[in-house]
């Protein structure tokens, strides 16, 4: 079997959140084309919202707050979340599915990059995870 080198599985591990988050815009912005005036923007509205909280979490992480908590923030797995939340709830079917797998699967390969520790990846998903998750499900599930 092949394995991929450290340099590789790094690409890889970059390019994931960039995907995520051009499937997510062209999903928003093909919901902002079809649906009525009132819910034209929701969508675009609540991934953008759910990724600057994301973000919002990372000026915790420059400030004395997060590590006061002996915790390092994942930006990476903070935007992730924002993503996969607003594709899950964005989305339809089985697809639905695959999104958390792909958080999954990333949070694997950050953990064997060794970029964070387990504890870091769920700590931010505890922190991050919840507002985002019930922003999408209160904004989303009224716009579809």
């Amino acid at each position: 079997t092949m394995m991929l080198d450290y340099k590789t599985l790094g690409f890889i591990a970059g390019s994931i959140n960039p995907l995520l988050g051009a499937i997510a815009l062209g999903t928003a912005f093909s919901y902002a084309r079809r649906r009525d005036l009132a819910h034209r923007w929701a969508h675009v509205v609540a991934l953008l919202t759910g990724v600057g909280f994301a973000y919002v979490g990372w000026a915790f992480k420059v400030s004395a707050l997060w590590p006061t908590f002996s915790q390092n923030y994942s930006t990476h797995t903070a935007v992730c979340v924002a993503l996969v939340s607003y594709l899950v709830f964005a989305s339809k079917g089985l697809v639905r599915l695959s999104w958390p797998a792909i958080a999954i699967a990333y949070a694997a390969l950050m953990l064997y990059q060794q970029y964070h520790t387990l504890v870091h990846v769920l700590a931010t998903l505890a922190v991050v995870g919840p507002p985002v998750f019930l922003l999408h499900k209160r904004t989303l599930h009224r716009s579809q």
